[in-house]
């Protein structure tokens, strides 16, 4: 069958290849090429698998035409291009050609949203970790630059609300966890303060314990988290690589990369370095408290800001005419009885999440660290006569000014704050 007038060949004194009938046989071939060769994870180039369709099927053809100096006579990267397209649907192609974590991850149809298999606030928070792209300084010392922090983030998945946050030097583990954890089911007031930050429980009004609580396989797996979290809640864990499980909580690291940390004055901008410019290790000038202080700051603001998808997930909001933000959809719900999460103690949250320590008694007051706490006239004299001895106690990591005790496992922690002759951080 003639396929229309050949082009003349103008520029060049050597004539174009004819083209290439395809028939039935042919067909079949390429079939067989493109499965062996292309569609398979980590595959060939539809041009590199049509040059070894050609070395497999028409060897004899490419050394005709070698010996008689003419093009030789064989499928066109245009007609094999076409044939693939026409044998294998694009479903097929992705599933040949992708793991099924990518396809899940990356390639799935995005038809929902994670927040509409949630009805109601308090349902599910999700708690992850991230090392932020900037490099602090110490506080005691501003000329020694200390590294870059972790930032654990927990978000309520039905209300984008951020209800919890922790920024330390500790790579992602159960100790900084719990500190999140810690944070987020508690209130929120007087951990402002300790970031020079004033607000009303109402600002930020966070102190919850969810009915699920959506984490890694990491830190969140062992008899210790689970035996501490069991009590308080369900927990659920994202397969490894699944960070569309959690996807609440990894924008939310977007956004506090986009409006607070990328701004910084030694950010890493996630390793976009101009060459010649100073490296983010010896521009790097602020304190892992002034990092915290501007982070709850967007927090605060990111809990008023409008989202629109909200108004779709809790109609509260329209009915009441109330603008679609975080704090707004939280508030409501919470008024309206529309609400699974519920509070406890801060005792038990204290008791259970904060990091165990055993401190000394001392006749200079309780003796953690080589620093000194308060403690009851009674209890030191007695120390001074009898001897020192040991208690329970219970550490902030975001601030040594105080330490919970407790005398013995009947009583409740008491705050305990540092000595001024210790008193020097």
């Amino acid at each position: 069958m003639k396929l229309g007038n050949s082009k003349k060949n103008r520029a060049l004194p050597n004539e174009r290849s004819r083209v290439f009938i395809l028939n039935e046989r042919d067909i079949n071939n390429i079939r067989k090429s493109l499965i062996t060769y292309h569609y398979k994870v980590n595959g060939d180039t539809i041009k590199k698998t049509l040059e070894r369709h050609i070395d497999l099927y028409f060897r004899d053809e490419i050394k005709t035409a070698n010996l008689e100096n003419r093009a030789p006579y064989v499928p066109s990267l245009k007609q094999f291009s076409y044939w693939n397209k026409k044998l294998f649907t694009k479903d097929f192609s992705i599933n040949k050609k992708n793991t099924k974590k990518e396809i899940d991850l990356k390639m799935r149809a995005l038809l929902g949203s994670v927040a509409n298999t949630t009805v109601l606030p308090g349902d599910v928070f999700e708690i992850d970790s991230t090392v932020a792209d900037v490099h602090l300084i110490s506080s005691l010392n501003r000329r020694k630059v200390i590294g870059r922090p972790t930032i654990y983030t927990v978000v309520d998945r039905a209300t984008r609300m951020i209800v919890g946050l922790h920024v330390s030097l500790y790579h992602a583990s159960w100790r900084a966890a719990r500190q999140a954890l810690a944070n987020c089911f508690m209130p929120k007031k007087e951990y402002c303060r300790l970031f020079g930050i004033s607000i009303t429980d109402d600002d930020w009004p966070c102190s919850h314990i969810p009915l699920t609580l959506m984490c890694d396989n990491g830190e969140m797996i062992g008899l210790k988290p689970q035996e501490e979290m069991t009590p308080l809640t369900k927990l659920e864990f994202a397969p490894v690589g699944r960070g569309d499980r959690k996807s609440i909580v990894e924008r939310c690291f977007g956004i506090l990369n986009d409006e607070v940390i990328h701004r910084l004055i030694g950010t890493t901008r996630r390793g976009k370095i101009v060459k010649g410019e100073p490296t983010p290790q010896s521009r790097a000038c602020l304190t892992i408290q002034e990092v915290t202080s501007l982070l709850i700051r967007e927090i605060l603001a990111h809990n008023q800001r409008t989202y629109e998808e909200l108004a779709y997930i809790n109609p509260l909001l329209i009915e009441n005419d109330l603008v679609i933000s975080p704090k707004n959809s939280w508030m409501i719900s919470l008024k309206h009885g529309r609400f699974s999460a519920r509070v406890v103690g801060a005792d038990e949250v204290i008791a259970r999440l904060l990091i165990p320590v055993n401190a000394n008694i001392t006749a200079g007051g309780i003796q953690y660290n080589n620093l000194f706490y308060e403690c009851d006239p009674e209890i030191a004299s007695g120390v001074r006569v009898f001897g020192r001895t040991t208690c329970e106690a219970r550490i902030d990591d975001n601030c040594v000014d105080y330490i919970y005790v407790r005398f013995d496992k009947n009583s409740i922690f008491k705050k305990h704050y540092l000595l001024k002759k210790r008193d020097v951080f």
